[in-house]
């Protein structure tokens, strides 16, 4: 789906580019609290679970939520 919305295949950042390109250390990469005008996009399969837990900006946390 996603080379079908962004028209080409989709690819991880470079580990060692991470943390410079959107704020976060790999591991920690979380939606909150990044630089601006990175862009955030939910996987809309996500809205099959009641509950979702993505990282919260470090590799030992996490936050619940909700998808909406």
């Amino acid at each position: 789906r996603f080379k079908e919305a962004f028209h080409k295949k989709g690819r991880m950042i470079p580990f060692d580019q991470v943390e410079s390109l959107v704020g976060h250390a790999p591991g920690g990469v979380c939606p909150f609290a990044i630089k601006e005008g990175v862009p955030v996009y939910l996987d809309e399969s996500l809205h099959r679970f009641e509950t979702v837990y993505p990282a919260a900006g470090n590799d030992h946390s996490a936050v619940r939520l909700t998808p909406e």
